[in-house]
């Protein structure tokens, strides 16, 4: 059955909803030690993807490390340090996560779509369209 006209761009907008939600569940599991940890640059690699593209093992450092991954004082605080926290963080968290392509999603939301519009944040809903 052909698209109809607006399919798509609703469809994309639910997939990149429901992309966000699985990214939004991981960064909130983490604790403030863990994000600091995936947030440092100078980690060595520790947050990025390990070689084959596997997922490097979880960093949990105990709470006698909490003072080595925290931000150096010199960054705590501002609007701009947190920005490039977050952005560092979620960009691990993309690297790790195993998303579907849009085609693969798509034709899986086709056949079961109740199962993807649970799971998702409600960001593609237009406040001018009405829907929701």
């Amino acid at each position: 059955m052909p698209a109809q006209p607006g399919e798509d761009v609703r469809l994309r907008a639910k997939y990149h909803d429901w992309c966000s939600a699985r990214i939004v569940e991981q960064f909130l599991s983490l604790s403030p030690e863990e994000v600091y940890e995936l947030a440092r640059p100078d980690d060595g690699g520790a947050g990025a993807a390990a070689p084959g593209g596997a997922a490097p093992a979880p960093v949990v450092p105990g709470p006698e490390a909490a003072a080595s991954v925290a931000p150096s004082p010199e960054v705590v605080g501002t609007q701009e340090s947190f920005q490039q926290l977050v952005q560092r963080v979620t960009e691990v968290l993309l690297q790790r996560t195993d998303l579907p392509s849009f085609e693969e999603w798509s034709a899986a939301y086709r056949e079961e779509p109740g199962r993807f519009d649970a799971e998702m944040l409600g960001f593609w809903q237009s406040p001018e369209s009405g829907e929701g």
